[in-house]
């Protein structure tokens, strides 16, 4: 508990440069943006909860180890990233910082076309850098918690290969198969109680 904790407090500590660059119009460098939109990307939070409840257990060391840190920050980097391909033009509207934008400048690479590119290579670099900590032997994460961090980075390339996952209607598909049959289910359940049950719960 304390440690998701602390991701916690850790995530709420990013937002507030991001909220001070927007309320002052403040344009960071990508150096600053970077440490903290990975973080504020949120997914530190996360995945640590579900890795508490696969496979072994995992003691403080290990998930206070470089190993483990390493594979939470190449994760939280690849989705804030992705992300960023999928929203740079609708968030240069609302006026947030996004990593396409801030490489786009004159003093990086220039245009929009060159800062995707870049942010791509970064995004397939870390991807690749990842799945080598998954796979290698001798780890001290143990398997199902490293697998973990790899499911979740192809979830989020899903969520992002051609829009932004959370507004497209991949949010209406998943709708579709998990919540829809879960109304229907609890639909029937009523339907097979006695009406005399039926009408004192209404």
């Amino acid at each position: 508990m304390d440690h998701i904790a602390d991701l916690w407090v850790d995530v709420v500590r990013a937002m507030m440069p991001e909220a001070e660059w927007r309320m002052s119009g403040r344009v960071p460098s990508m150096e600053e943006y970077l440490p903290i939109g990975e973080v504020s990307f949120a997914i530190g939070p996360i995945v640590p909860m579900a890795a508490y409840l696969v496979g072994p257990e995992l003691p403080e060391d290990v998930v206070g180890s470089a190993e483990y840190e390493e594979m939470l920050s190449l994760v939280n980097l690849s989705g804030r990233l992705l992300n960023d391909l999928q929203t740079y033009e609708r968030e240069r509207k609302q006026g947030k910082i996004n990593s396409v934008l801030l490489l786009a400048d004159p003093s990086y690479c220039g245009s929009v076309e060159a800062a995707t590119r870049e942010v791509r290579s970064v995004i397939e670099a870390s991807r690749r850098k990842l799945l080598r900590l998954v796979l290698r032997d001798g780890a001290a994460v143990p398997r199902p918690a490293r697998q973990l961090f790899w499911n979740m980075s192809k979830v989020l390339h899903l969520f992002y290969m051609d829009r932004d996952g959370y507004s497209s209607p991949l949010t209406n598909a998943i709708d579709e198969v998990l919540i829809k049959p879960l109304q229907m289910g609890r639909r029937r359940e009523e339907d097979q109680l006695p009406g005399r049950v039926r009408s004192n719960q209404n």
